[in-house]
């Protein structure tokens, strides 16, 4: 994207470039990013209404509003199913209750030292206990997989915060508008809030406002909304040299959009950011388009929109049964008399004069009705079970539709589940790339701000020194259920590897040579996310086989020693040596060896020459 720069009077071929202010550069992006955006509104709006109601904001006014908004909702299982969804996502890929992620250092000659593991290990456990201290965990079951399992698209602006170091301020649908670099990343988010005069003088103080705040400030209108626009954006000033907001990469402006006219009052901070301070998640993008493109809320909104229009045929159908319309004769209606339709109602009809007698009777042939209700409610039924596929309810559940009579053996459900997990694995990717790996960052460098987390150890202090280096970067690794869960497909391959491996060595012992079992058990430890202190570095291994192996040798020399003094005892027990025996057989030999061979018998010997 072509780059610019504040105040500049000429652009690349000469012409003259109009002076414009900062404000009215900011309101006039701002107008161009509201026309992108409008190509997608009515979509959400039809998703949101089936799905998630209150996630979604129509106008700038619809703030804090306790009207309904789920009169189109006559079935709510796209609500359920999408609440069952977010719940499975919060507690599979970011549950608080244990670990999701996991730090290590991306040199192996560090990696494998055990000071190095122990410092990211420690490094981890801070930075998740920290996590829990903000209202991360928070915003995310409540906002983050309901929009992203919906409308496709997320955004929580995140800020530094002098209590829990960070917090988490997750936007509705409809508040915001995105734009992406060259490269498909989000990289400019305009947004409007709605905050009273005592919000806007508490966050800004009463110095920054406009004449119009101040004077509602005091005058005590307190709680008179003010629209302000906050805008996140490269900085095309920047100046990595620079130690104010010209050496951030991203520059930050809040004003209020009132008194538009006016080319310098309303701004009430500009600042800047080293990383970008928002996290804008989506399930999926197809091609260049800057918001969610796909979403179970997207896949399903035909299947939903059907599916009410069933259940108000089903209403009508069942109060068709229940409360059928009658006929009756019109002299009833002269005479004034009733039809009682209560139960065991009788109403009395005067015999007709005629052959053909008129009577009171449903209108409608309640058999036929009977016949279109079942129909209904199987195509009810139909739709709810489609719906519960697109948002992946039986996964989530980990639950089996098994009717057999003989229950799935527990490889079943395993291989069903990993079979799932093949449906989220693109899913998860996204999430991870978009969502968390830039919250661990933003969480890591303010923790270091802080000096929340401890330093690291010598090796990697001094490696870091050797080339230059002021930052060492980490390898995220994630062990939430559902990374585990696909990992385990690898641990599967393994599992059926070693099989192999067993069958071939019983026709060849020599096949297990070919598996380096050292390999193995840290593919497995790092897949199931086992804590590096359980699984020892491999030079402390090395000496561990090594004084192994001397006391095998200690042993094997002990035992040798201890048969050898049995041996003598038992020779020192045999009978005198003579003729016909071993000890008198060799005894012409032991003494042609001379004065000293007669010392290697156990006693004399008086075996003549």
């Amino acid at each position: 994207m072509p780059s610019y720069e504040s105040g500049s009077t000429t652009e690349k071929k000469g012409r003259a470039r109009p002076k414009v202010s900062d404000r009215q550069r900011y309101l006039k992006r701002w107008s161009a990013l509201k026309s992108s955006r409008g190509t997608w509104e009515a979509h959400w709006r039809d998703i949101t209404d089936h799905t998630s109601p209150r996630r979604y904001r129509r106008e700038l006014t619809d703030v804090n509003r306790g009207t309904k908004k789920n009169d189109k909702m006559l079935d709510p299982i796209g609500l359920i199913s999408q609440r069952t969804l977010a719940s499975g996502m919060m507690a599979g890929i970011t549950s608080p209750s244990r670990p999701w992620m996991r730090l290590g250092v991306p040199v192996p000659q560090l990696a494998e030292l055990e000071s190095v593991k122990a410092w990211a290990w420690e490094v981890t456990e801070r930075m998740l206990a920290q996590l829990r201290r903000t209202n991360f965990y928070v915003a995310t079951a409540s906002s983050v997989y309901v929009d992203l399992s919906g409308p496709a698209t997320h955004l929580s602006i995140v800020l530094r915060d002098k209590e829990t170091c960070l917090r988490f301020y997750p936007r509705q649908l409809g508040s915001y508008w995105l734009a992406s670099s060259s490269k498909g990343k989000i990289d400019t988010v305009y947004e409007d809030l709605q905050l009273t005069v005592a919000q806007v003088i508490e966050e800004f103080g009463e110095d920054q406002v406009s004449y119009r705040v101040r004077n509602l400030w005091e005058t005590d209108k307190l709680d008179v909304l003010v629209t302000i626009l906050h805008a996140v954006e490269p900085n095309p000033d920047y100046d990595p040299e620079k130690a104010d907001r010209r050496g951030m990469r991203w520059r930050s402006c809040w004003m209020e959009c009132e008194n538009a006219e006016d080319r310098n009052v309303g701004f009430l901070r500009e600042s800047g950011h080293r990383r970008f301070p928002a996290l804008v998640p989506r399930w999926a993008v197809d091609g260049q388009d800057v918001y969610g493109s796909r979403s179970p809320g997207m896949d399903s909104l035909p299947t939903l929109k059907s599916l009410q229009k069933l259940e108000y045929r089903h209403a009508l159908l069942t109060a068709l049964a229940a409360e059928p319309p009658v006929t009756a004769p019109a002299s009833m209606k002269e005479s004034g008399e009733e039809v009682h339709l209560v139960p065991r109602g009788v109403t009395y009809v005067a015999d007709s004069p005629g052959p053909g007698r008129v009577e009171v009777k449903a209108a409608i042939d309640l058999q036929a009705n009977a016949h279109a209700l079942e129909r209904v409610e199987a195509a009810i039924e139909k739709r709810q079970r489609s719906i519960r596929e697109f948002f992946l309810v039986d996964f989530w559940l980990a639950m089996l539709n098994d009717d057999r009579a003989t229950p799935a053996t527990a490889e079943e459900v395993r291989a069903k589940k990993e079979e799932r997990m093949l449906q989220l694995g693109p899913v998860l990717e996204q999430i991870q790339t978009e969502y968390l790996e830039p919250l661990i960052d933003l969480l890591f460098e303010a923790m270091m701000e802080d000096g929340l987390l401890p330093p690291p150890p010598r090796e990697v202090v001094e490696w870091m020194q050797e080339r230059g280096l002021e930052v060492l970067a980490f390898d995220v690794e994630y062990v939430s259920i559902a990374a585990a869960a696909q990992k385990a497909l690898g641990i599967t391959n393994v599992k059926a590897f070693l099989e192999i491996v067993g069958l071939a060595a019983g026709a060849d012992a020599q096949a297990v040579d070919n598996v380096d079992v050292d390999v193995l058990v840290d593919e497995a430890a790092r897949v199931l996310g086992i804590n590096p202190k359980i699984v020892r570095a491999m030079p402390v291994v090395d000496q561990l086989r090594a004084a192994r192996s001397r006391q095998q040798q200690a042993a094997e020399v002990g035992d040798a020693a201890v048969k050898a003094a049995g041996a003598a005892k038992n020779l020192g027990t045999t009978p005198a040596p003579s003729a016909d025996n071993a000890l008198g057989a060799l005894g012409p030999a032991l003494q042609a060896l001379g004065p000293g061979g007669s010392t290697l018998l156990p006693y004399p010997t008086n075996v003549a020459p």
